[in-house]
């Protein structure tokens, strides 16, 4: 018996037919153990018992990116954890958009609001090389995952234990960039297990009350810290986009709600600060 047919046999009993798809990325990138291999091969090269202890803990609801410890986004490798969310598409297009409209911007600096695991700075770091680019996050231990990518990717990355809401710095940026927490509490209980019991609720919980409370205070931040045709980039909760667009339009004469791949609204797009501003 392959391994795979052992995972898929195991894992359809808890998960059904969404077991192809986490057997699929489970051995499409998994360093040592192949889809093809042999239990019998496992045993003897004495690596059987690595493929039950990940069985078990994907049979635990595990996220299969935290059992490999590895996500591919827009063709870099970056190393995952619990410390920090797992990278979203959502995310990977935001960084897309971001390098086309700036394709030909020279010695950007760039700031990134909740840097998590580094693949905003990382990837637009190894797409624009000249751009200075500082990640910020509350959480030591998403830095040193954001570091550890970084230096395996082999750019130069700055980044900064620092909380928005107290984040006093004397620096300019051409752009500035977060996709910060955005969802309601009452809303995180309503996920999937394995988002709710293993991705890291401080990155993704917001008061029921003020669920914009992250926007306003980076809004406050860019208002003070973008040069005069600076842009501003947010990725967002899919139900707040107008009330988010009406936030950012007193500070920015140019001002986009843009949606998603799926055709949700995702990312907000500001720029060019009005000219009462600073």
């Amino acid at each position: 018996m392959t391994v795979k047919h052992f995972f898929e046999t195991k894992l359809s009993q808890v998960f059904g037919a969404y077991a192809e798809n986490i057997c699929f990325y489970y051995f499409s990138y998994h360093k040592k153990i192949s889809a093809k291999d042999s239990i019998e091969q496992l045993k003897l090269d004495g690596i059987f018992f690595l493929a039950q202890y990940d069985l078990n803990r994907l049979l635990a609801g595990v996220p299969v990116q935290y059992v490999i410890s590895f996500i591919e986004v827009l063709g870099y490798e970056f190393e995952t954890s619990p410390e920090a969310l797992i990278p979203r598409p959502e995310t990977e297009e935001l960084i897309q958009l971001i390098h086309e409209l700036h394709l030909h911007a020279n010695s950007q600096k760039v700031l990134d609001i909740g840097t998590g695991s580094g693949i905003i700075p990382i990837s637009l770091k190894k797409k624009h090389a000249d751009w200075e680019l500082v990640g910020i996050d509350i959480s030591t231990k998403a830095l040193s995952l954001a570091t550890k990518n970084a230096r395996n990717l082999k750019v130069d990355i700055r980044f900064l234990n620092e909380d928005i809401f107290n984040f006093n710095s004397t620096e300019t940026y051409d752009i500035i960039i977060s996709n910060p927490p955005y969802i309601p509490k009452r809303e995180c209980l309503l996920l999937e297990d394995s988002v709710r019991n293993f991705e890291p609720t401080l990155a993704l919980e917001v008061p029921d009350d003020n669920p914009l409370i992250f926007y306003k205070a980076i809004i406050n931040y860019a208002v003070k810290h973008l040069t005069k045709n600076g842009s501003l980039y947010f990725e967002i909760h899919q139900n707040f986009g107008e009330e988010l667009l009406e936030e950012v339009k007193p500070f920015f004469q140019n001002c986009i709600l843009r949606k998603d791949f799926a055709k949700n609204n995702r990312f907000i797009l500001a720029s060019v600060l009005q000219d009462n501003i600073n």
